[in-house]
């Protein structure tokens, strides 16, 4: 058992955990629904932040017990091979937070969160009435 496979599950389900905290958080709040509809990237993008953090920890899973995966009938790979997929996959997992998440996952505490998800609604709720301000301003120009 290598190191990759010893640390990169836990940080994935951590990340697991912080994901589904920040959406059970809205759900809480009566807020997913607003938030899904104005912002539909964002749920999507942690769906796929979720499936690759799954698999790194299938892959990892993997490598320790070398048993074969049900959908890939093939011999065992070697430990180079589970520990570069479970690598890609963990810095794509990263990447997808990075980009996606930006600000929301800072402090991954409860109240961090609770946090994180008023200022996610507040920016969206600010952005469309920016967005419907610029339309009434910019009206007077096709007279």
């Amino acid at each position: 058992m290598t190191a990759i496979q010893a640390v990169l599950p836990i940080a994935s389900l951590l990340s697991i955990h912080v994901i589904l905290a920040h959406w059970r958080v809205h759900w809480q709040l009566k807020f997913f629904g607003e938030v899904l509809g104005r912002a539909p990237m964002m749920f999507i993008w942690d769906a796929m932040a979720i499936f690759c953090a799954v698999s790194v920890v299938a892959l990892s899973a993997h490598g320790i017990s070398g048993h074969t995966f049900l959908g890939y009938p093939s011999a065992p790979s070697s430990t180079f091979q589970t520990d570069f997929a479970s690598l890609a996959c963990f810095f794509s997992l990263f990447l997808i937070m990075k980009l996606n998440a930006g600000d929301r996952f800072f402090v991954p505490t409860v109240a961090g969160i609770r946090e994180g998800v008023i200022r996610t609604l507040v920016t969206l709720r600010l952005i469309d009435r920016a967005e419907n301000l610029s339309r009434r301003t910019t009206s007077w120009r096709s007279l």
